[in-house]
């Protein structure tokens, strides 16, 4: 882990509660406004972190929100 992130994140800041990723926007909440997010990439897109806690995926042209994930879907990607 690297500041907190899991190994290969890359990191983004959100702002006005989206980050920007390859000229995609993507919201996620305005509470994470001025903080940073890791960006993990997946075979269909990304999973957002903010430090060890999952927020969440996006795929770039198809989503413009973040996809929850629950905290039996982050078990689950813990094991992958």
């Amino acid at each position: 882990m690297l500041g907190g992130f899991p190994d290969g994140c890359r990191l983004h800041e959100v702002s006005r509660g989206k980050i920007n990723c390859d000229g995609w926007k993507v919201y996620l909440s305005h509470a994470l406004d001025g903080f940073t997010v890791g960006l993990q990439s997946i075979e269909r897109g990304y999973r957002v972190w903010f430090y060890s806690v999952l927020l969440g995926t996006f795929e770039i042209g198809l989503n413009e929100t973040l996809d929850p994930t629950f905290a039996f879907d982050a078990e689950a990607a813990d094991m992958r």
